[in-house]
């Protein structure tokens, strides 16, 4: 009983300092605003090119591949923009 009780208070205590930190972010300057805006706009290219591709392309795995490779650039692409909006007031 003891331990579940100690278990119950490190979850909250863990839960408490996770919302403090993220409550606590920091704005983004200048510079690093520039470099997310440049980071997103290759990715968002990256992944328009592999779609792009994967349309053209006749071979089922190439095809795949290149489907594959739109996805990665998307999850990559909203993971950054994700990090924009939690920096963002």
């Amino acid at each position: 009983m003891k331990c579940k009780i100690n278990q119950s208070v490190w979850k909250f205590d863990a839960f408490a300092i996770q919302k403090e930190v993220i409550v606590l972010q920091p704005q983004l300057d200048q510079k690093n605003l520039t470099f997310l805006e440049d980071t997103m706009n290759l990715e968002a290219l990256a992944c328009k090119k592999s779609e792009t591709y994967a349309q053209a392309f006749t071979d089922p795995n190439c095809k795949t591949l290149a489907n594959q490779l739109a996805q990665h650039h998307r999850q990559r692409f909203d993971a950054l923009y994700n990090y924009l909006k939690s920096h963002s007031n």
